[in-house]
């Protein structure tokens, strides 16, 4: 057997991006926390409706064994569209697969990370140059039915991709039995998403006057059910004048929501802060006072780990992911839909939120979600897969 440093590629549907600094962050720590094992190079092609002039744009990085590149390509909105973005897809894919070899040389095994394009990728390069490639998963349209309603070539693909990889990984139980519930069949492991731990001297001290209710999430109602937590918070709001509910994110039913808060006059109660980067998020985590996530399906939750992280308290829905890690040591758990035990579980928090030891919460997430720890279950599959002994 070689004994000599892994290299993997990864292909990837999602990743933070110039538009977008959250827009996949999870990917983008697999792939850090994976370079602390393994050469890694990330490559990420994705339309652009803003690029202008040439029809691709290339951006390099580099970070500590790291090498991401990334092809942005002019999106068409005309009558032809899905076959000329496909087009410019496959052109900036091999665009991006020439820097890669360029920069990083041969690579032992492809990670594709989301279907159904990356795995296509994959697929091919396995075809073509023997590469073997595992695929991870975190849609959320497993569960919640909106695999069911794709066109048949798109189920077909991606029941044909799933079969040939040598492996796939999700975030928790709850997806990977769904996508088996979808006909996907493959051998699967479950590894967690990464959460940055931050050390205690990085946490600011500060004395809230209020107490701090945070909420992060894309502003989509029908996944997130926003609505259901700014109706809940109102009905507190009255025996509790010092709370105030803080929303990160953005989304396409930001309007409809602000004008709920306004309905609701809680506008001096109920702030939007709009997208912020990972590291903003976390400045927010660290000054609530615990969070809620009130979602109706969530393959994993990476707010309410990246909350355990900072050492708060949780107000969770049982919807797929979170009840695989929060416990009654962490938070409460909730059932999805039901306004009354979120108004109750609130008002709990509201009153109990000092008896959780953030100390508790922090090693709980460590344990459990730290890069070392999910890295390295990522870097036992390669070397199964690969049979390279480990040299790092």
């Amino acid at each position: 057997m070689a004994s000599r440093r892994i290299k993997i590629l990864f292909l990837t549907k999602w990743y933070l991006h110039r538009n977008d600094p959250q827009f996949g962050v999870f990917i983008h720590k697999h792939a850090k926390a994976i370079a602390k094992f393994a050469d890694v190079a990330v490559l990420h092609v994705m339309s652009d409706e803003k690029l202008s002039g040439s029809a691709f744009d290339e951006v390099i990085r580099e970070e500590s064994g790291l090498l991401t590149v990334q092809v942005y390509f002019k999106k068409s909105i005309g009558l032809c569209s899905g076959v000329i973005n496909a087009y410019r897809y496959i052109g900036g894919t091999r665009k991006g697969l020439r820097i890669i070899r360029k920069k990083f040389g041969e690579y032992d095994l492809v990670h594709a990370y989301i279907l159904l394009r990356p795995a296509l990728v994959a697929w091919w390069l396995k075809v073509t140059s023997g590469k073997k490639y595992i695929i991870s998963e975190q849609w959320s349209g497993y569960t919640t039915g909106k695999f069911s309603q794709r066109n048949f070539l798109t189920k077909a693909l991606s029941r044909f991709v799933v079969s040939k990889a040598e492996t796939v990984t999700t975030v928790s139980e709850f997806l990977k039995d769904s996508m088996r519930h979808c006909g996907l069949k493959s051998a699967y492991v479950v590894i967690p998403n990464i959460i940055e731990i931050p050390p205690v001297s990085s946490f600011e001290k500060e004395v809230n006057e209020k107490i701090k209710i945070l909420v992060v999430a894309d502003l989509v109602d029908e996944i997130k059910n926003i609505s259901g937590t700014i109706r809940a918070f109102s009905e507190i709001f009255a025996q509790h004048k010092n709370a105030e509910l803080n929303i990160i994110g953005h989304g396409r039913d930001e309007m409809k929501l602000k004008n709920l808060v306004a309905e609701l006059r809680l506008n001096d109660a109920v702030l939007f802060h709009g997208v912020k980067p990972n590291e903003e998020v976390y400045r927010f985590l660290q000054r609530c006072d615990f969070l809620v996530m009130n979602s109706n399906f969530e393959t994993f939750s990476l707010i309410c780990a990246e909350a355990l992280s900072c050492g708060k308290p949780l107000v969770a829905t049982r919807c797929g992911g979170p009840q695989e890690f929060v416990t009654a040591d962490t938070g409460i758990l909730i059932e999805p839909g039901n306004h009354q035990q979120l108004v109750s579980a609130m008002n709990e928090m509201l009153l109990q939120y000092r008896s959780y030891s953030p100390e508790k919460l922090r090693h709980y997430a460590g344990q459990k979600f730290s890069a070392e720890i999910v890295g390295e279950k990522f870097f036992k599959v390669y070397t199964t897969i690969t049979e390279i002994q480990p040299s790092y």
